[in-house]
């Protein structure tokens, strides 16, 4: 067999396996399990299987129109609609693919035979024949793919990266971790949430999917704070799945196989791709692996970024921090390196408050940024003495920003704000609540003046000076403490960074 009649039989193949995803986009999955484009001999069929690609990971058709819309002028509408016509079904598009695979391996070798010594070409063909069995004998010979510099497009993209802006891209390992009560899984359960709701997140937008939670850990306590949002926000979230049964990604591929099946299952019930999936958390779906070896870890990680290259989903672990916080997560380092977002919660009990960090972002924009937010018990019941039953949600805190600075620089009047201020904490270190109204911004002004605090300043400065302060998001609504009935009691409390 000469190159040239291994690439007239590979060009007909290739058609086959083009023609094949035109008709049945499903069948891209399938294709893409035997080659990738850089097996094709054909630059253009390669181009237009790129292009195909594309359009399905972005969640879009790949027809005659799309694929030459997203070829530009590259693209040929007769030949696009030839190909759609060169096979009658996409039932033996495998078969197709292993052809197009083995064509491309002949060429590998041909192309690998030098000729020192003059060799005829039935002879250099005779070597390449060999060298070709071998190769097959031995098994598949996996093609890795490759993008020459200058084949990148030069042209301004259109990002899609973002699955929660600023935060989680699409189709990534990230993690989220935090020390015990620190916040990190309501964090996490409010994420998703969002992502399944499609709404925002602590004021970041947010694309919608399904979502899957793995709850190892505890999934009763997942189903609690489910409800809870669902109750607070007067709304139901069905895109959101509670996976209640144990999963275990270190003991063998038993468990990526069942995660994937429950996931296909879904998908086709709810006509919706997952957009996330959460591990919750790292020990208990690793459990049996030590975390602070390299070899345990990997095996964990890489049955994880199975799931996640086989779903297209982001996943999303939460681990724990180790006892060294200043060092970040518990174990091996190199959790922290295979990751592409890296955040970190923390708490303050004295401020009712909880921030998120991002320590890392691999691609995306916003390492550095935070995210401040309170938990806002929500009562669910009461047990068999009648005391109540709660869980939490989060509430988004605008930390003091350089814009809040800005607004009070922007008023004369500073020595109110600073009475107030100090008049806050004088009521705090006394035991008592400033303000049961911590919407109003005259209520603290008027407890302030009936206690003495502020004796002889104007009342409407005052006012006008709370005002200024909760517009810049330094006082904000919080929990206080709880009544004898045990409800909880609400008050004004400062917002992160806001104490001195």
């Amino acid at each position: 067999m000469s190159m040239s009649d291994i690439t007239m039989q590979s060009d007909t193949a290739e058609q086959s396996v083009l023609g094949s995803i035109l008709l049945d986009n499903d069948s891209m999955s399938k294709v893409r399990a035997v080659i990738s484009a850089g097996d094709f001999a054909n630059r253009d069929h390669a181009a237009i299987f790129t292009a195909m690609r594309s359009l399905i990971d972005d969640g879009h058709p790949a027809d005659t129109t799309t694929v030459l819309d997203k070829l530009g002028a590259a693209g040929r509408l007769d030949y696009l609609e030839a190909l759609a016509q060169s096979v009658p079904s996409a039932s033996n598009v495998v078969r197709y693919s292993e052809i197009v695979r083995e064509h491309a391996v002949a060429r590998m070798v041909l192309d690998g035979i030098s000729n020192p010594m003059g060799r005829s070409v039935a002879q250099v063909i005779d070597i390449a024949s060999r060298r070709l069995a071998r190769s097959t004998d031995s098994g598949h010979v996996r093609a890795l793919s490759y993008v020459f510099a200058d084949d990148l497009p030069d042209a301004d993209e259109d990002f899609d990266d973002e699955l929660v802006e600023g935060v989680l891209g699409k189709n990534t390992m990230s993690v989220l971790y935090g020390a015990s009560n620190s916040g990190k899984t309501f964090a996490a359960i409010d994420l998703g949430a969002a992502v399944a709701h499609g709404s925002s997140w602590l004021g970041r937008r947010c694309t919608s999917g399904l979502v899957i939670y793995l709850a190892t850990e505890a999934a009763a306590s997942v189903e609690m704070r489910l409800k809870a949002y669902q109750r607070h926000h007067d709304l139901r979230v069905p895109g959101f799945v509670i996976v209640q049964s144990p999963v275990n990604l270190f003991d063998g591929q038993a468990d990526v196989t069942a995660v994937l099946a429950l996931i296909n299952k879904i998908e086709i019930e709810r006509c919706e791709k997952v957009a996330l999936i959460v591990g919750d958390t790292l020990a208990r779906i690793a459990a049996g692996a030590n975390e602070n070896a390299g070899e345990d870890m990997t095996m964990v990680l890489r049955n994880a970024d199975a799931i996640r290259s086989a779903t297209g989903a982001t996943f999303l672990w939460i681990h724990h921090s180790g006892k060294d916080a200043a060092r970040g997560m518990r174990g091996w380092s190199g959790v922290q390196a295979a990751v592409d977002t890296e955040i970190e919660c923390t708490g303050d009990e004295s401020k009712c408050l909880h921030t998120l960090e991002i320590t890392k972002q691999r691609d995306l924009p916003g390492k550095g940024s935070r995210l401040t937010f309170r938990l806002q018990p929500i009562t669910l019941g009461r047990n068999h003495w009648g005391t109540p039953r709660a869980s939490c949600v989060i509430e988004a805190v605008a930390p003091e920003s350089d814009h809040a600075r800005a607004i009070l620089r922007a008023n004369d009047n500073t020595h109110a704000e600073q009475v107030v201020r100090e008049g806050f904490a004088l009521l705090v270190a006394q035991g008592i609540t400033p303000s049961d109204k911590p919407n109003s911004s005259d209520y603290l002004p008027r407890q302030l003046l009936d206690k003495g605090i502020a004796k002889g300043h104007d009342r409407d400065a005052l006012r006008g000076a709370m005002g200024r302060l909760m517009t810049a998001g330094i006082f904000a609504r919080g929990v206080v403490g709880t009544y004898p009935n045990r409800h909880v009691r609400e008050g004004l409390v400062l917002a992160e960074g806001c104490a001195k």
